[in-house]
């Protein structure tokens, strides 16, 4: 999940937990309480979903101006699409154990 255990030695860089918590929203609401079965699948639904789209390459860049602000303008980066391969790769794996015990 982390790419180099150096920079978390002195707390250097947050960066990488910061973007985890964030994609870890999306899969499990923290208003919400969920079973202890349910949690775990969404943690490492969450935790997948993270590690094949952390640093994803940027394609451009657009230019965000705020009506309110006009000398305010922003600019934002545009990622990639996501591609979502670890879900094939989890049904493969399901498949073959299923298979494996029929």
């Amino acid at each position: 999940m982390y790419k180099d255990a150096e920079s978390y030695k002195y707390c250097i860089d947050t960066h990488y937990v910061e973007s985890f918590n964030n994609a870890l929203l999306q899969y499990h609401d923290k208003r919400i309480v969920f079973g202890i079965s349910n949690y775990k699948l969404r943690l490492n639904l969450a935790i997948l979903d993270w590690n094949e789209h952390v640093d994803r390459q940027t394609i451009s860049e657009r230019q965000d101006e705020d009506t309110a602000r006009p000398r305010q303008q922003a600019s934002v980066k545009v990622l990639s699409k996501k591609t979502y391969n670890f879900r094939e790769d989890i049904w493969k794996q399901w498949v073959q154990r299923i298979c494996k015990y029929n």
